[in-house]
């Protein structure tokens, strides 16, 4: 099993709410589920809980509902995918938890963070 398929397409959870259940990872030597939930704000633009991979699909399936405006890494484990979504999403603002740019940095990576959670 690699996840709850089918992964990386939105699954309507209520309006204006869908999920994405993306590829697992390895987390301590076990496979870990990935999920983001997208949700619509009153003025049309997306906020992306927890990102999880972006693939040519998925940013289609976004586009055909609204710009993405806001991109949250909730905590330090949840900040994998960021990078790929700011590239793809220059204009979002991202919203990072404490200690999750210095745990990106460990692992070579560089999180933009606009702003602290």
């Amino acid at each position: 099993m690699t996840g709850y398929e089918p992964l990386n397409t939105l699954k309507p959870v209520a309006e204006g709410i869908w999920l994405i259940d993306g590829p697992a990872i390895r987390f301590l030597g076990m496979p870990f589920p990935t999920r983001a939930t997208v949700v619509r704000l009153e003025n049309g633009d997306l906020w992306v809980h927890s990102p999880t991979a972006l693939t040519e699909s998925l940013a289609a399936e976004l586009a055909a509902l609204g710009p993405v405006r806001h991109l949250i890494a909730p905590n330090w484990l949840h900040h994998a995918a960021i990078p790929d979504w700011r590239a793809a999403y220059p204009e979002a603002v991202t919203w990072v938890a404490p200690g999750a740019v210095a745990r990106a940095a460990k692992k070579g990576v560089t999180l933009h963070r606009d702003h602290d959670l």
